[in-house]
């Protein structure tokens, strides 16, 4: 992330600087790009993935951009923990944090 800091909740908050170098607050809500599929996190290019709804101890680590959380598996038991590197899919365009690609690298 180009010069953010933020948190994951239920908001997904973030201040990023723009382009004279003032902080700048803007929200991405990341559960309409990210999914739980079979226990782990994974990029959803369709704009359904809800991840929150089955996910627990999220986390969104600055400025390494690694999203991490626990996920339950199909038939309700919790899998091990998975992580999203978002880097090159998140990007402070003028001080707005954007969705800028069709796919995520999965981190486990």
């Amino acid at each position: 992330m180009l010069a953010c800091q933020g948190r994951c909740d239920r908001h997904d908050d973030a201040a990023c600087n723009d382009m004279q170098n003032h902080l700048q607050h803007s929200r991405l809500n990341l559960n309409d790009h990210i999914a739980n599929i079979n226990g782990a996190l994974y990029c959803n290019v369709n704009g359904d993935g809800n991840f929150k709804q089955t996910c627990g101890r999220v986390s969104f680590e600055f400025p390494s951009g690694r999203l991490s959380a626990v996920c339950r598996r199909p038939g309700g038991a919790w899998a091990p923990p998975s992580s999203l590197d978002l880097n090159s899919c998140i990007a402070n365009i003028n001080g707005g944090i954007r969705w800028t690609c069709s796919a995520a690298r999965v981190l486990f």
